[in-house]
C-alpha cells in the first residue's frame, strides 16, 4: 500500500508539535487527567488537565508539587485509597469508585483510574490518573440498593405479620382476645421494642389503654400527646419523634408509630408501636401499618355487631337534637306534624331506608311533600296515619346505622326536635354515636346513657334467624305490609298500594308476601 495523507502528515511532525498536539488532547479531554512523578518524595502530581481543575475546583497552582491525597475528607473510603497504594507500590494498574471532596468542601463519587508509564528502560517513570464524576451513577445505584432493601424489608413484614394478624383477626372471639392479640404480637416483631393498643372514646376525645406490657395507665388525650388528634381526624398513620408519656417502664423510643384501628370512617382505637431505630417506619412500612389497622378495625366492627345481637345486656343512648337542619326535624316541620319510625332500617348497597309514619297530617298534605322531596316514597295512607319510605340522607344518621354495632329502637320528630333510642354493642360503640351527632349537628342533648337487660334479644335472635332465610324483596314486602297495616282488619291498605309503592305487579306482590309468611310460620313452629 501506498503512503496516505495522513501518513505524510504524520511523518512531517516533529517530536515538540508530537509532544505539543498530544498536551493539547489531554487538556481538551472530558475527563481528568494527572500525572505524577514517583521519582519524586511522595509522588507528586506534574500535570492536571483542564477537566481535573473544573471537577475538583482547585486551580493549577494549587495542585502541581503536592500528593493527590488532598482530595480525600471524612467519609473518602480509607480501603479504597489502601488499594490505590498498593497498586503504585505494585506497579500495577487499578480502578477504584471513592468519594472525593472538591475545593468548596462539596463531596463527590470518583472514578478514579491508575496506570504506570514506562521508560525505554522498562522502569516505571510516571504514573496516569484518569478521574470521572460519576456521582449521578453512583446515587442512581445506591438509591436503587436502597430501594431493594425496603422492598425486601416491607415484603418480609407482610409475609411475616400480616398473615399473624390475619389468623388473630379470625381466632378472636371478643374485642379484649383481639386487642390482647395485636399489641402481643406486634411487641414480638424483631425491630420494634414495644406495641400497645388503646380504645377511643369519641365522646370525650380520650384514649385509654387497654393491652400491651408498656401501655401507660391513664387515658390519653390530644394535650398529652403531639399527632394523637392527626391520626384520629385522618386516620392514617402518624409517626412521632417525641414520644414521652407514651410507653410505661421503658425509656422513650426514637420512634412511635400510631396506627388508628378504623372502619370507614369511626376510629375504634389506636395501635402505638415503639422502635429503637428512627428510620424504620418509612412510607411503605406505614402502609403496611394502615392496612393492619383497617383489617383490625373492620374486626372490631364485626365482633360488636355479634356483640349486639348475641349479649344479655345492651348501653341504651337516648337522644334529642335540636337542630332544625336535621333531615328529619326538616320533614315533621315541613308536614307539620309528627313523624315516628320503629325497629331497624334496611339497608340495601350501602343506603338505608326507613318505614316512617306520618300522624295526624292530612294524606294531600303528605302526598304534596313527597312530591317536593326526591327521598320519599308513599307507601300506603289511611285514618290512622300516612307510611312512607325514607331514603336516609349521607350524615351522622345514616353513618351510624350502617357502619356502626347499634339497633335503632324508636325515632319521634317533631317541628322542633328529634328524639332518637339506639342499642349499643358496648360503651364505646354508644359513645360513637353520641359523638357522631354532636359533630354534625347543634343542639343535641344526651338524655340518657345506660346498661339495659337487652329484651329484645331473643326476639332479634329469631328475627335475624328468619331474615337470613328471607329473600331482599320478601323482607321488604313483610315490612311493608306490616307498617302499613295490611295484617289489620279490616285492611288500612290494600295489596295494590304496597305493590305499586315497590314498582311490582300486585300478583307478585302478594307472592313475595305468601312466601315471606311461609317462611315465618315455619321457623316459628320447626325452628
Amino acid at each position: 500500500m501506498g503512503e496516505t495523507p495522513a501518513d505524510e502528515r504524520i511523518a512531517e511532525l516533529s517530536v515538540e508539535e508530537e509532544l505539543h498536539l498530544k498536551e493539547d488532547a489531554m487538556d481538551a479531554a472530558p475527563v481528568g487527567i494527572s500525572i505524577s512523578d514517583p521519582s519524586l518524595p511522595d509522588n507528586p502530581l506534574i500535570y492536571v488537565n483542564d477537566q481535573f481543575t473544573e471537577t475538583t475546583g482547585y486551580e493549577r497552582t494549587e495542585i502541581l508539587g503536592t500528593n493527590c491525597r488532598f482530595l480525600q475528607g471524612p467519609e473518602t473510603d480509607m480501603d479504597r485509597v489502601a488499594k490505590m497504594a498498593e497498586a503504585v507500590t505494585e506497579q500495577k494498574q487499578v480502578a477504584v469508585e471513592l468519594k472525593n471532596y472538591r475545593k468548596d468542601g462539596e463531596l463527590f463519587w470518583n472514578r478514579v483510574e491508575i496506570a504506570p508509564i514506562y521508560d525505554e528502560s522498562g522502569d516505571v517513570a510516571y504514573y496516569v490518573g484518569y478521574q470521572a464524576d460519576v456521582t449521578d451513577r453512583k446515587e442512581a445505584e445506591l438509591a436503587l440498593a436502597a430501594e431493594r432493601q425496603t422492598l425486601d424489608h416491607v415484603l418480609s413484614r407482610v409475609t411475616s405479620l400480616v398473615p399473624d394478624i390475619a389468623e388473630t383477626i379470625v381466632d378472636s372471639d371478643t374485642r379484649e382476645d383481639l386487642e390482647a392479640s395485636i399489641a402481643e404480637r406486634f411487641a414480638t416483631v424483631p425491630d420494634l421494642t414495644a406495641a400497645w393498643v388503646g380504645r377511643y372514646n369519641p365522646s370525650t376525645g380520650l384514649l385509654r389503654p387497654v393491652a400491651g406490657d408498656n401501655r401507660p395507665t391513664e387515658p390519653l388525650g390530644a394535650a398529652d400527646v403531639t399527632g394523637l388528634a392527626a391520626a384520629i381526624d385522618s386516620g392514617t398513620v402518624e409517626v412521632l419523634t417525641d414520644s414521652t408519656g407514651l410507653f410505661a417502664g421503658m425509656e422513650p423510643p426514637a420512634a412511635t408509630a400510631l396506627v388508628p384501628l378504623r372502619y370507614r370512617d369511626s376510629v375504634y382505637g389506636l395501635l402505638a408501636v415503639a422502635t429503637a431505630e428512627a428510620d424504620v417506619f418509612d412510607e411503605r412500612e406505614t402502609v403496611v401499618l394502615e392496612a393492619i389497622g383497617q383489617s383490625a378495625g373492620a374486626a372490631i366492627n364485626a365482633l360488636e355487631r355479634v356483640s349486639l345481637s348475641a349479649g344479655e345486656s345492651v348501653i341504651e343512648v337516648r337522644l334529642e337534637v335540636a337542630d332544625p337542619t336535621m333531615p328529619l326535624v326538616e320533614l315533621a316541620d315541613s308536614l307539620s306534624g309528627e313523624v315516628t319510625a320503629d325497629g331497624q332500617a334496611t339497608i340495601s348497597d350501602g343506603q338505608p331506608t326507613l318505614l316512617l309514619t306520618v300522624s295526624d297530617v292530612p294524606s294531600s298534605s303528605v302526598a304534596e311533600q313527597v312530591k317536593r322531596t326526591g327521598d320519599l316514597k308513599l307507601v300506603a295512607g289511611s285514618e290512622s296515619g300516612t307510611v312512607l319510605e325514607w331514603t336516609v340522607p349521607p350524615g351522622p344518621f345514616a353513618r351510624s346505622i350502617v357502619q356502626d354495632a347499634v339497633r335503632l329502637e324508636h325515632l319521634s320528630a317533631t317541628p322542633s326536635s328529634v328524639r332518637l333510642t339506639f342499642a349499643a354493642a358496648s360503651e364505646h360503640m354508644g359513645n360513637t354515636v353520641v359523638g357522631r351527632f354532636r359533630d354534625g349537628y347543634d343542639g343535641v342533648e344526651l338524655l340518657a346513657f345506660h346498661e339495659v337487660a337487652d329484651r329484645d334479644q331473643s326476639a332479634e335472635s329469631f328475627r335475624d334467624h328468619v331474615t337470613d332465610d328471607l329473600t331482599d324483596r320478601q323482607l321488604e314486602a313483610l315490612q311493608k305490609a306490616y307498617v302499613s297495616g295490611f295484617f289489620e282488619w279490616p285492611r288500612a291498605v290494600e295489596g295494590e298500594s304496597l305493590a305499586a309503592a315497590m314498582d311490582i305487579h300486585p300478583s307478585t306482590f302478594h307472592q313475595h308476601l305468601r312466601a315471606a309468611e311461609r317462611k315465618l310460620i315455619s321457623a316459628y313452629f320447626e325452628g
